[in-house]
């Protein structure tokens, strides 16, 4: 699910599954890759934000 979500708000997930898809992955392929992709994003986020960095606390950005 967080990967269809994803491909709904991330273009760049978005155009990695459907190049994925284009190049005769089958769907599920696609979206475990995809999944793989936004969670290496996620965790490079998160690594760049960590707390003692700079010695401030991470704290999630305002919606």
């Amino acid at each position: 699910m967080a990967c269809v979500a994803a491909q709904r708000a991330n273009p760049d997930i978005k155009a990695f599954c459907d190049r994925l898809r284009a190049n005769g992955k089958k769907a599920k392929v696609a979206f475990v890759a995809g999944k793989h992709k936004l969670l290496t994003q996620i965790n490079a986020m998160s690594a760049m934000e960590r707390p003692g960095r700079d010695g401030t606390p991470w704290s999630p950005p305002k919606a």
